[in-house]
């Protein structure tokens, strides 16, 4: 496969450690364009894991993986999923979003990727420094996006 061709990206994207969406009367998940979240259960262990697919194609003039999709947001330069929070009271305050950036993503990480099995993972703290959902743009931990090797990738369908 060349550059010209499209690729389908699987992303796992793990929240360390977030606030319980159900104790706080709200949802939690990946949002797509439509702001429709989708959620996830927390783990055991209380991290979350969203599952996605996103196309990736090379963008000659930017010289840089551009992603598509109904989970990307963002310009070419700036591409980046959200993890939102909401909560189920329409008319309570207190919505955030996270912002989990693509820009680090090798088109090497991406050709990897595309053999069977094997997904990019990128880790995120769920908390902000006073204990609270972390929001904004939120800084990927260990060595950011990394391959990895899943037998349980279960992709998140858009609404």
């Amino acid at each position: 496969m060349s550059k010209s061709d499209e690729r389908v990206v699987r992303l796992r994207i793990v929240c360390l450690g977030p606030p319980d969406p159900m104790a706080h009367d709200a949802e939690f998940g990946v949002q797509d364009k439509k702001r429709t979240i989708a959620e996830r259960p927390l783990d055991a262990n209380g991290d979350v894991h969203f599952d996605i697919e996103a196309r990736a194609q090379w963008h000659e003039q930017k010289e840089r993986p551009n992603f598509l999709g109904p989970w990307t947001n963002g310009t070419v330069d700036e591409r980046f999923l959200y993890l939102a929070w909401s909560p189920l009271d329409p008319d309570a305050s207190g919505g955030r979003r996270m912002k989990i950036h693509l820009k680090s993503i090798t088109w090497e990480q991406i050709e990897d990727a595309a053999a069977p099995g094997h997904v990019l993972v990128a880790r995120v703290n769920g908390r902000d420094s006073k204990g609270g959902l972390a929001c904004a743009s939120v800084p990927l931990l260990d060595d950011g996006w990394e391959l990895a090797r899943l037998d349980d990738f279960d992709a998140i369908e858009p609404a």
